[in-house]
């Protein structure tokens, strides 16, 4: 992938604004300006290409990491079929259809944005202290995972299991303009409320997104799906969100009959390519048991996947089914307003028993504990790396571990 130096890559953006009027706005125009290869659906090709190594976990050396067979595939098929149950997808019943199951609401603290309206999800957040009961609340083996895919430098935490559907797949044709996207191009600022309001007033906050994001793929699909990273954060100076809706709104005008409708969606997906070709830095399609780790404060999106509509739901690869965690390093002014561990689904708290809900959360839903009081950022961070320079994988037990040594208990 050749690569631009940052003023070029913004210089090539400001180019879109200057080219729409040369192109008359008209989308049959826009199209025959822009190559075949950006056109909806096109084929698309994967970087990187070989695997690492080894997960450096919380190195962001590289923008996107990712190993295969990370587990077991008895662990893998736990997992799936844990996350398809708590979604609402027994062995014997299919996925709801029409909209998606309700997400958290944007500014509420806990949630997911707009980006994710075509898929099912779960949700839970913790800090450092809970930590240790993840597994238990939400009743899945996330034990292993955990162990694997923490960021020792973060202090808060999004896990969040993310289903896309065949039929979801389909609704998305209308999600304009992002048309070939099964999640379109986000940030991942999932608990970014809590601590908002300090990136100027804490030293070195420098903002709400995640540190790192580490995904798990459970499922292979038949073709698409792939996880895109681009060059845009906070510092690159250009929203690519943003850009890519102009040049739409720009270069797709389109009047109102049913073919210059269909035009008009193969416009904007063109225009979208288009817009994402140069700031692209990682493509990676979805393989059941791999592992991957990106630079959270990159935006990216995941386009949409192709199945077999004789596949059912609990069939392999009629789903892209996916466990993703969101880690972030926050100021302790933001911790403390974080619950310590919360789960929801459906926009109610999800926990694996009575018990467990009622150890964690209030009969109106609404948390017990916040933040993390007791437990050492610095100190649980130097345990768990002490323990990864002894294997980068350490045993099952080193996370929990390493919250009760960090854990001041006078």
């Amino acid at each position: 992938m050749p690569s631009l130096s940052e003023p070029l890559k913004i210089l090539f953006m400001q180019l879109f604004a200057l080219l729409a009027p040369a192109v008359g706005g008209i989308a049959e125009t826009t199209l025959q300006y822009i190559p075949a290869s950006w056109h909806y659906q096109a084929a698309r090709q994967e970087f990187p290409r070989e695997p690492s190594k080894e997960l450096m976990v919380g190195d962001h050396g590289r923008i996107l990491q990712f190993v295969d067979d990370a587990f077991p595939p008895e662990y893998l098929e736990q997992l799936r079929r844990g996350i398809l149950e708590a979604v609402g997808v027994g062995a014997d019943s299919e996925l709801p259809t029409g909209d998606s199951l309700p997400l958290g609401e944007e500014g509420t603290g806990q949630g997911l944005g707009t980006a994710f309206d075509q898929a099912y999800t779960f949700e839970l957040t913790a800090t450092l202290a809970g930590l240790p009961y993840i597994s238990e609340v939400l009743g899945l083996p996330l034990d292993m995972f955990l162990e694997r895919a923490l960021d020792a430098h973060c202090n808060a935490f999004f896990l969040n299991a993310v289903v896309l559907d065949p039929k979801m797949a389909q609704l998305s044709e209308h999600s304009s303009p992002w048309h070939d996207f099964g999640i379109s191009v986000h940030r991942d600022d999932s608990l970014g409320s809590f601590a908002r309001g300090l990136v100027d007033s804490e030293p070195g906050f420098h903002g709400t997104n995640a540190r790192t994001v580490v995904v798990l793929y459970l499922s292979n699909v038949a073709g698409g799906a792939e996880l895109e990273v681009y060059n845009n954060t906070d510092l690159t100076g250009y929203d690519l969100r943003k850009i890519a809706v102009d040049q739409v709104r720009e270069r797709c005008l389109v009047g109102s009959s049913r073919e210059d409708e269909a035009v008009m969606i193969r416009c904007q997906a063109a225009v979208v390519n288009e817009v994402l070709s140069v700031p692209t830095l990682a493509r990676l399609a979805p393989q059941k048991g791999r592992l991957v780790h990106f630079d959270g404060r990159h935006s990216h999106g995941v386009r949409k996947a192709s199945f077999s509509n004789a596949q059912s739901p609990m069939m392999e690869g009629a789903l892209r089914i996916s466990l993703v965690l969101e880690q972030f390093s926050y100021p302790s002014a933001a911790i403390a307003k974080i619950p310590t561990i919360q789960s929801m689904n459906r926009e109610k708290p999800f926990f694996s028993s009575p018990s467990m809900r009622e150890r964690f959360v209030h009969a109106d839903g609404s948390p017990r504990e916040l933040g993390s009081p007791q437990v050492s950022d610095s100190a649980f961070r130097d345990c768990l790396l002490q323990a990864r320079g002894t294997s980068p994988a350490p045993s099952s037990s080193a996370l929990k571990q390493c919250v009760i040594e960090a854990t001041d208990t006078a």
